[in-house]
């Protein structure tokens, strides 16, 4: 394939109404689903499946605030919205260097949604102000609202309409080299829910 055709099939592609995805089919959750991954309300099945993968979840901004500190962090990346409730503690910025990356100790960013079944939360391109934001710091916290967890994988996609989304469900792990699990190589090594 040539160069032009190349180009040619990429602009064809980007103009396409991705809007109109085919709806997703019927499942009977019941019978694809065990039955313990989501026991009880969606966000006590999410809590319990988060933290089954390693993630930590706080419910209050002093909690979570104690958390930083005890892990010494100092600098931190936080969305606009939430720049103030963190200011006071931290020298913080809404804007982030990418220039420094490594000089962040946090990120807080905010989650649209989340699925109970996986204890997985899913962040979108465009509900995220600086994705690099979300992998580069050691530590990533994600705000979440409870009314927003789907009790199963199978309804969150029914309801998903954000393209380009990634699903989230605890620290990054790899035991790629000699067999050994080891968090945090292809991004935070604590990753931390918010949930209000």
């Amino acid at each position: 394939m040539d160069k032009k055709t190349f180009l040619e099939k990429i602009k064809n592609a980007e103009n396409k109404n991705f809007a109109k995805f085919s709806p997703a089919p019927n499942v009977d959750s019941e019978k694809i689903v065990s039955p313990l991954r989501i026991e009880g309300t969606p966000c006590e099945s999410f809590v319990r499946n988060f933290k089954t993968n390693g993630g930590m979840i706080v419910e209050s901004l002093p909690e979570l605030i104690a958390i930083l500190k005890e892990k010494n962090c100092k600098k931190g990346f936080v969305e606009s919205t939430f720049l103030s409730d963190y200011s006071s503690d931290f020298e913080v910025s809404d804007s982030f260097d990418k220039d420094n990356m490594d000089s962040y100790d946090f990120s807080v960013t905010k989650a649209y949604s989340a699925v109970g079944e996986t204890g997985a939360f899913a962040l979108s391109d465009n509900s995220t102000s600086d994705r690099l934001a979300t992998i580069a710091p050691w530590i990533h916290v994600s705000i979440l609202n409870k009314s927003d967890i789907e009790k199963t994988l199978a309804d969150w996609l029914v309801k998903v309409e954000k393209p380009y989304t990634i699903l989230i469900s605890g620290p990054s792990k790899t035991a790629d080299v000699e067999g050994i699990l080891i968090q945090g190589v292809h991004g935070p090594g604590t990753e931390i829910v918010f949930l209000q």
